[in-house]
């Protein structure tokens, strides 16, 4: 890890609500802000009142925020990032990290990942150790036409997603994903709530793959599909997906997109099948051992 000379009149504490405003204010008008919320927007995720963030202040004035992701299976994102412009960012990243790891250390977080929504972060990341993973590919589909059916599965049935559902679907999550990849029941909860269209596919009772789609505008957006690895390759993530389209189409939604890792062969040629392709928006992941 890189050290840069602190500025000894930066401090770093928790948020407090009292924060609210100010960091909403920082994270709107400043360019160095990194956002990576899925379900939220800034706003909806300050309302929350999230316990894992520290802030940054000079001479009485917010200059900083990193807020990061509750813990699963060790693993922490962070979640909002944001500098003032009129500071040196990297100081300020740099003295709240030492903070944050001293704190996650604490707690027995064993790592920390990052999406790179903005090339501003790569230099903070180079200084706080963190490496290349891979990137996350994204795909597109257009157009009214409807891929071929999949393979008829009678005993197969898809229900919309209800509260009753979240612990199954977390267990459906966990089995189908490898951390850094899982979603918490808090997530999936968050997800259904927020989605335009979520479904999940039963048999017998027993859910054993789902997805969660949203809507921007007159796009829609597939922000997670998961199925049980031991009855992957098996036409059950076909029918949820073109379930989804289909209910996109119906409400003349004809764009709708999709990321998946790169390394995700498999889902990159289901997507493909039901004529998804990729459209060169890839962004990186990046990982750092506490």
């Amino acid at each position: 890890m890189r050290v840069l000379r602190p500025d000894r009149a930066v401090t770093v504490r928790p948020y407090e609500r009292k924060d609210r405003s100010d960091v909403r204010d920082l994270s709107f008008y400043n360019f160095n802000v990194h956002v990576h919320l899925d379900w939220q927007t800034v706003d909806e995720y300050l309302l929350t009142n999230p316990p894992r963030m520290w802030v940054a202040h000079k001479h009485g004035k917010l200059v900083g925020v990193i807020g990061l992701s509750d813990t699963l299976s060790g693993i922490s994102w962070i979640r909002l990032a944001a500098a003032d412009d009129s500071e040196r960012p990297r100081v300020i990243f740099g003295q709240m990290w030492e903070r944050v790891c001293a704190e996650l250390a604490a707690e027995d977080v064993k790592q920390v990942a990052v999406l790179v929504m903005r090339d501003f972060i790569d230099r903070f990341m180079a200084d706080a150790g963190f490496q290349y993973v891979e990137d996350i590919v994204t795909l597109r589909r257009y157009g009214r036409k409807l891929p071929p059916p999949p393979p008829e599965r009678p005993e197969l049935h898809i229900r919309h997603m209800e509260a009753e559902h979240y612990s199954a679907v977390t267990g459906v999550d966990h089995a189908a994903f490898a951390p850094p990849w899982q979603l918490t029941r808090g997530e999936i909860r968050l997800g259904a709530r927020m989605s335009a269209y979520s479904s999940i596919a039963v048999v017998n009772e027993k859910a054993i793959g789902y997805q969660i789609a949203t809507t921007h505008g007159m796009n829609g957006h597939l922000a997670r599909l998961g199925v049980v690895p031991q009855i992957q390759g098996h036409g059950v993530g076909g029918v949820i997906l073109r379930d989804m389209i289909e209910w996109f189409m119906r409400r003349n939604v004809l764009t709708i997109t999709v990321n998946t890792q790169e390394s995700n062969i498999r889902s990159q040629k289901l997507y493909e099948k039901y004529g998804f392709h990729r459209n060169g928006y890839d962004l990186p992941v990046w990982t750092v051992d506490l």
